[in-house]
């Protein structure tokens, strides 16, 4: 039977694999994605090393996009529209190499939001129009069927 790591050993392995963490790291901010590392913590001393558990070696998020609306709703069906404007289409365009989450559509009061999955897409149109507010000027516009939606109340 092979003796024991010390701590000391525990500890200097436990530092040399932050290489391999950063490794990982790496791979995926290379894929476009959001990587946190957290405080990196050693047990607080040996005789605490087999029952301490660490929060992770590193965090990966995914962005939300927020859009704060003009309109009053406290839920889809009150929203008014069969399908929900996601975002202009050269937006969404621009994100599909790392996609977010999802859109949130907040309401005009910050009580609540539309959560729009990106995982939807596929069931998203294109919807043109002239947007008055910019001189008129002809706008795509990416939208989601209300069903594949949902609203949160945030109170």
């Amino acid at each position: 039977m092979a003796a024991s790591k010390t701590y000391s050993d525990f500890v200097k392995d436990l530092d040399a694999s932050r290489g391999a963490v950063l490794c990982v790291a790496s791979f995926l901010q290379l894929k476009g994605r959001d990587v946190t590392l957290p405080a990196h913590r050693v047990t607080p001393s040996e005789s605490e090393r087999y029952d301490f558990q660490d929060s992770g070696d590193l965090m990966v998020a995914q962005r939300h996009q927020v859009k704060h609306s003009s309109r009053c709703f406290e839920s889809v069906d009150d929203f008014g529209f069969g399908m929900i404007t996601v975002d202009e289409e050269y937006k969404i365009e621009k994100q599909t190499y790392a996609p977010p989450a999802g859109y949130w559509i907040i309401n005009k009061t910050l009580t609540g939001g539309i959560w729009i999955p990106w995982s939807t897409k596929s069931n998203w149109d294109i919807h043109q129009s002239k947007d008055h507010a910019q001189g008129g000027r002809l706008c795509s516009y990416v939208r989601c069927p209300k069903a594949l939606c949902k609203y949160f109340s945030f109170k």
